[in-house]
């Protein structure tokens, strides 16, 4: 047992060591401005069709080549390639069909290949400025939907409203302010929760495509992958890619994180109504003490 823990020990030691020695030297006088991203307009409308830009820049003596891949809460919108000489910078954009609710939109740059000037092989190179910082937005609802005439429509209105008006009337204002707080804190609980893990995602992404470098690397070369590689790093960067993915497909519906909420408050409440029945009938369930049973006779 002892060697078996020494020997997960060296693995997770000498996959620190392998992912810092990957890592070591990344390319820091190009990439992309980690502020930079922008749209061909100022405030996006549902179902406008837009680009995004970001601004890629090459500060060393080569040519880079690569793709920009766009996100939307982890979710690729589209991929661009470039090829930017070197002291120069070049705007790189896509188009994206714009709908409705929270949007958290980011790029990243990935199979960067450096090439000499007067000609050669490339070489892959890595980054160090190879993601933007997300950029955090709320489109609402179109006021515009085909609708039936409006003497068909104001009298369903007009009742939909009396009704309204009639079932609030009974609900004290505290409890409304207390139901208006709660959501809004949840709300912004959910949003903060879709920025933070978007930018995992592309940390996991990032991690995943060092991994790849490294394992096809050594299948070049006909040398065997180590087993800190194999059984530590590899599962671990895809058992995280799965989880942020999770996360990310619960908390950017909110049809999902509010229908999962509800259905959780229903859960948890039938259990504990459940468990106080179960108390209660084994309270009334007592037998009648003997002694009780004989002064009765």
């Amino acid at each position: 047992m002892k060697k078996t823990y020494l020997f997960l020990l060296l693995c997770i030691v000498m996959s620190g060591f392998s992912l810092r020695s990957a890592s070591a030297a990344p390319l820091s006088n190009a990439g992309l401005i980690p502020g930079d991203i922008w749209f061909s307009v100022a405030t996006p409308k549902e179902g406008e069709t837009i680009s995004v830009y970001t601004l890629f820049f090459n500060g060393s003596s080569a040519t880079l080549s690569g793709s920009i891949e766009f996100y939307d809460k982890g979710a690729i919108l589209d991929v661009a390639t470039f090829t930017v000489g070197p002291q120069e910078s070049e705007q790189i954009s896509v188009l994206w069909q714009v709908n409705a609710g929270d949007h958290v939109v980011s790029a990243r740059a990935i199979g960067v290949v450096s090439t000499p000037v007067g000609g050669g092989d490339g070489t892959n190179v890595y980054l160090e400025q190879n993601i933007t910082a997300p950029k955090t937005f709320f489109v609402s609802r179109s006021n515009f939907s085909p609708r039936p005439s409006s003497e068909t429509v104001e009298p369903i209105l007009n009742q939909v409203d009396s009704i309204e008006s009639k079932f609030t009337a009974w609900i004290p204002q505290w409890l409304k302010n207390s139901v208006t707080n709660l959501i809004m804190q949840l709300e912004d609980f959910r949003t903060g929760v879709v920025q933070d893990y978007s930018i995992k995602n592309l940390d996991a992404l990032n991690k995943k495509d060092v991994l790849s470098t490294r394992v096809s690397s050594v299948d070049t070369e006909g040398q065997g992958i180590s087993p800190s590689t194999k059984f530590i790093e590899i599962p671990s960067v895809y058992g995280k890619l799965f989880w942020v993915a999770l996360v990310l497909f619960v908390f950017s519906s909110q049809f999902v994180f509010y229908g999962l909420s509800i259905l959780l408050v229903v859960f948890f409440v039938d259990r504990i109504i459940n468990g106080i029945k179960k108390i209660s009938g084994r309270f009334h369930a007592q037998p009648v003490p003997k002694t009780y049973k004989s002064l009765k006779s």
